[in-house]
């Protein structure tokens, strides 16, 4: 009995790391320091992983998915190279956003600030709103979200860097 209950820990466990791998990409060991690793839990609290400080199994896939994110934003801020106005727009309001983020705002604080302050929203930069009547300026809680999201921001500045170079 006992060896059939290992044996489908084993199949739970394979099937997760499956899983993981799709969604995430594959595993690679990384060595770090013990300061690092608690500077890195407390950036997994920051971007919205709140029991991070304490946990200790199941931390792999929150490490995971905030080194992407931040591995995204860092490349959108310092290594990718816009060669459109509505790219560099687009970076710009990117780092507008982060900066209010990791100042502790909250999302509807950053969509009224984004408002009041005259920026377009991501989708009328990259000239994709779906709705013309749409005002490009009235900024929405899903605008935020979707300019805290690198990897989302990323596939946009390719696809306007290719639409312009058609």
């Amino acid at each position: 009995m006992k060896k059939q209950k290992t044996s489908d820990a084993v199949i739970r466990v394979i099937a997760s790391r499956e899983k993981l791998e799709e969604e995430i990409g594959s595993a690679f060991s990384i060595n770090m320091s013990d300061d690092v690793k608690t500077r890195l839990r407390e950036l997994c609290v920051l971007y919205g992983h709140q029991d991070m400080l304490d946990r200790i199994s199941g931390t792999g896939r929150r490490f995971s998915e905030v080194l992407a994110t931040l591995i995204d934003a860092h490349y959108i801020v310092y290594v990718f190279n816009p060669r459109t106005d509505p790219a560099k727009e687009l970076i710009r309001v990117f780092k507008h956003v982060h900066r209010l983020k990791m100042r502790g705002k909250d999302n509807e604080t950053i969509r009224e600030t984004m408002i009041d302050r005259g920026f377009d929203r991501p989708g009328a930069i990259a000239d994709v709103l779906t709705d013309q009547k749409m005002d490009p300026k009235a900024w929405t809680e899903k605008d935020v979200e979707k300019m805290l999201n690198p990897a989302r921001i990323l596939r946009l500045l390719v696809k306007i860097e290719n639409k312009q170079n058609e």
